[in-house]
């Protein structure tokens, strides 16, 4: 996906997204390079093949990751049983002085020009959640995928680094961060189907450790938050005018009764009275 508007600063670095893609390799890409400002990640969720950089043959599995940085040629060959799928993103890097400054958060990414490894930082939640985001454009959808581009790129600078340690700048995009977006952003869009076996694939963790993490930041509890989340929507669903009926299909429940029950317990007035008062 190209013409797009996505960019930000690290330091006094600042990276400009190009494209963004996902896509089942089946056939080789050709021997190629990229130019002088530009990096591309490679993250591999599935499937099998290698890449050839430099002469040299890389073997590629599932969680495989890898950049590519200027001048680095490189050419992709997928298993024809087992084609590989890849998340892949563009960045151009732009830098008013010759080096970055050891002490900056980016020095370590900019100063290798090709990485390859294993993935320890669960790439695959913030890939799914920028998709998720191109998919849906919901309004200020750019800014949560500038967000997310910068999480990714700390992230990948963490696998670099092979190490838990964070950089000083980086509290507030911690993997934590990640999973917090995620959190809300399936409580806001997927309030009538998400459950807590969903929510948790997503964000990587287990059943009772996404309790414990919805009570640690939230105060509530899966069925709480997602309550909260109907009974917002169901105001705004009620406010627009549409049957009872239509808003508890809408927002998940079973049945109009089972709707109603909840509305009352949540506001302490019937949905049909609620209605009669907006009237």
């Amino acid at each position: 996906m190209k013409d797009l508007c996505i960019e930000f600063k690290i330091d006094d670095v600042k990276f400009v997204v190009t494209s963004i893609s996902n896509k089942l390799i089946t056939s080789t890409y050709p021997k190629h390079c990229h130019s002088k400002n530009s990096y591309e990640i490679h993250y591999i969720p599935s499937g099998y093949g290698s890449v050839i950089v430099d002469d040299i043959s890389y073997e590629i599995g599932p969680n495989t990751l890898y950049t590519t940085g200027p001048g680095v040629f490189h050419e992709q060959i997928p298993n024809q049983d087992e084609p590989m799928s890849e998340y892949g993103i563009n960045f151009d890097v732009f830098f008013k002085s010759e080096k970055v400054k050891k002490s900056s958060a980016v020095h370590t990414f900019l100063s290798n020009t090709f990485w390859f490894g294993q993935d320890n930082q669960n790439l695959i939640i913030i890939f799914k959640q920028i998709f998720e985001e191109l998919s849906n454009r919901f309004t200020g959808y750019t800014y949560n995928l500038e967000a997310l581009c910068k999480m990714l790129l700390i992230l990948i600078i963490r696998n670099y680094e092979d190490s838990s340690r964070s950089f000083s700048i980086l509290p507030e995009f911690s993997l934590n961060t990640a999973r917090n977006l995620i959190i809300e952003n399936a409580f806001l869009y997927d309030y009538s189907s998400i459950t807590l076996d969903l929510l948790s694939k997503r964000i990587g963790l287990s059943k009772r450790q996404t309790e414990r993490l919805l009570k640690e930041q939230y105060g509530k509890t899966f069925l709480q938050k997602r309550t909260e989340a109907r009974m917002s929507a169901a105001i705004i669903l009620l406010e627009a005018k549409k049957p009872i009926r239509e808003i508890a299909e809408i927002l998940g429940y079973s049945s109009c009764e089972h709707f109603s029950n909840s509305f009352k317990q949540f506001y302490g007035s019937s949905p049909k009275n609620y209605a009669k008062g907006i009237n």
